[in-house]
């Protein structure tokens, strides 16, 4: 997955980037930036993502969660793999969803 040290300037976590308002919060802040980011989307990449993986410099990862808990024991492990292995010094958590 992302298994080498990346310098993002911060990790965005979302529960997907489907067309909403705070999808859309973020993409606009995003198209914006220069410096590269990590979108995390719990559920599915979406429509802003796709976009955002083509457009531009930021990494968008989508993480499937489903509802079975036993699937989703080894999402939370990737988060924690994630967060470990990419040098960046803000998190961020779009809606509270994404938040737990």
């Amino acid at each position: 997955m992302l298994n080498n040290k990346n310098n993002y300037q911060a990790i965005h976590f979302i529960t997907s980037l489907n067309i909403g308002g705070a999808e859309g919060a973020l993409y606009n802040y995003l198209k914006n930036t220069n410096s590269a980011n990590l979108v995390v989307c719990l559920l599915d990449v979406g429509f802003y993502g796709k976009k955002l993986n083509t457009e531009s410099n930021h990494k968008v990862i989508a993480l499937n969660f489903t509802k079975s808990i036993f699937k989703n024991i080894f999402q939370v492990h990737k988060i924690y793999k994630i967060i470990k292995n990419n040098n960046c010094s803000k998190i961020y958590c779009w809606m509270y969803h994404s938040c737990f």
